[in-house]
């Protein structure tokens, strides 16, 4: 596998089960938009913009660190919302929910909430290769057939 680094705007093609690719945008590290859009090429031939993102989620670096994702092409970030979405924590110590959001520098990334407040957001982790490209499949097969 051909080793790579992490830079923001590129468009990574992932392997599918079904012999077919999918592809993500890299944004900031370790977020990635991924696209409704699957196919035998091995490259994202067109425009990328909000209309084309099925989720955003934040990925372990590894995966494409040790080139398990290869770099294709190169989106503008300029096209589309590359904004990180707002997700709840847990923190089994305390018993308490709060929200989070990279951009709340202000309040340390996290804002305190109730768990009905908590639970209309996606709860925040690090996907591994094998559960992110689990979901991309599952999200595509809703959105194609």
């Amino acid at each position: 596998m051909k080793r790579q680094r992490w830079t923001a705007g590129a468009v990574v093609r992932i392997p599918l089960s079904n012999g077919k690719f999918g592809f993500g945008v890299l944004l900031k590290q370790p977020m990635v938009a991924f696209l409704n859009f699957s196919g035998e090429t091995e490259a994202f031939e067109g425009k990328v913009s909000d209309d084309h993102i099925l989720f955003k989620a934040d990925i372990d670096a590894y995966i494409i660190a040790k080139g398990h994702w290869l770099k294709t092409s190169k989106a503008d970030l300029n096209n589309f919302d590359s904004s990180e979405p707002i997700r709840y924590m847990y923190d089994v110590i305390g018993d308490s929910y709060s929200l989070y959001n990279g951009s709340w520098i202000d309040t340390f990334y996290r804002k305190p909430c109730t768990k009905t407040q908590a639970l209309i957001y996606e709860r925040f982790e690090i996907w591994t290769l094998w559960e992110i490209t689990e979901r991309l499949e599952k999200a595509l097969a809703n959105t194609i057939e």
